[in-house]
C-alpha cells in the first residue's frame, strides 16, 4: 500500500489491464478537447492556422507500473485526439489531489491521469 488505511475504514483494491489505462487516457484527452472554445479570429487581417496548445499530463506511477513496456502508447493515444499543434509535457505522480462533482471534499486519487489543455486564441 502506498498510504495508510484507518481502522474501521474501507479499501477498495482496484485491477486495470493496459488497454483499459489507454483507453482512460484517450477518454481523458476527448474530455479536454471538448472545453476548449471554438477557435476564433479576432481581428480581420489574421488568418487561421494550425492551433497552438499545451498539454500538461499527470499520470499516476502506478499506471506505468501496470503498463510496462507499453505505457508511452497512452500519451501516443491522447496526442491523436488533441488539437494538432500542441506541444506535450508531463510527468508521472503518486496520485492526484481533487474535488469531485458531487462533493467539495478533496480526495485522493490513484492510478489516474490527468490532462491540462490550454490553447492559444486569437
Amino acid at each position: 500500500m502506498a498510504g495508510e488505511v484507518e481502522e474501521g475504514h474501507y479499501l477498495r483494491l482496484m485491477h486495470a489491464s493496459s488497454d483499459d489505462l489507454i483507453d482512460g487516457a484517450t477518454e481523458t484527452a476527448k474530455l479536454a478537447t471538448s472545453q476548449l472554445p471554438a477557435y476564433q479570429i479576432t481581428r480581420p487581417a489574421l488568418t487561421a492556422t494550425k492551433e497552438n496548445a499545451l498539454a500538461l499530463i499527470t499520470s499516476c506511477v502506478g499506471r506505468k507500473l501496470v503498463m510496462g513496456d507499453r505505457v508511452e502508447e497512452e500519451i501516443e493515444e491522447a496526442s491523436r485526439i488533441i488539437p494538432q499543434n500542441t506541444a506535450i509535457a508531463g510527468f508521472y505522480s503518486y496520485g492526484e489531489i481533487s474535488s469531485n462533482a458531487e462533493s467539495l471534499n478533496r480526495e485522493l486519487y490513484n492510478q489516474t491521469m490527468t490532462m491540462l489543455l490550454i490553447k492559444e486564441c486569437l
